[in-house]
């Protein structure tokens, strides 16, 4: 029961005092709670969950920086945004940028997410997918009529 969080422990005493469990049964239920937080973090993980936010939070802000040359107010939304899903990930700039920092991530799934994240906030602005994995340089992609026109107003 070591690896439990106080939270944790505090609702196994409230199942034992609600349900009457004995002391074998709430044993159970934090070998079950301990199986299950395994299972949802990953073998020999302390808390993937929360380095993966990071990782996200820290390309966020490599992407918000690289910005600022050109949009000097460019941010990481997570500076400035709950956990509720509001926003693009990097805000005060003409793109609706969303970054990834993942082993395995698909550009077409950020893309995807982007999209209707954009729609449900009822955004206009062209979607900027950023994307990087273990250490490399980042990527942007975007849909290929974005670039076009672009760089057609780059020609005028």
């Amino acid at each position: 029961m070591s690896a439990l969080t106080p939270k944790d422990r505090k609702l196994l005493v409230r199942m034992e005092s609600d349900f009457e469990l004995t002391d074998a049964e709430i044993s159970q239920a934090a070998k079950l709670i301990n199986r299950l937080a395994r299972r949802i973090d990953g073998p020999g993980s302390k808390n993937p969950g929360k380095r993966a936010r990071a990782k996200g939070q820290e390309l966020q802000r490599e992407v918000a920086n690289a910005l600022k040359p050109v949009y000097p107010d460019a941010a990481s939304n997570s500076q400035y945004r709950g956990a509720k899903r509001d926003g693009c990930d990097v805000g005060q700039t003409p793109w609706w940028i969303e970054a990834k920092n993942r082993k395995d991530g698909s550009v077409f799934t950020a893309y995807r997410q982007a999209m209707r994240d954009k729609q449900q906030a009822g955004d206009t602005r062209p979607v900027l997918i950023a994307t990087t994995r273990n250490r490399e340089p980042v990527l942007v992609a975007m849909h290929l009529q974005t670039f076009v026109n672009l760089l057609e107003e780059k020609q005028q």
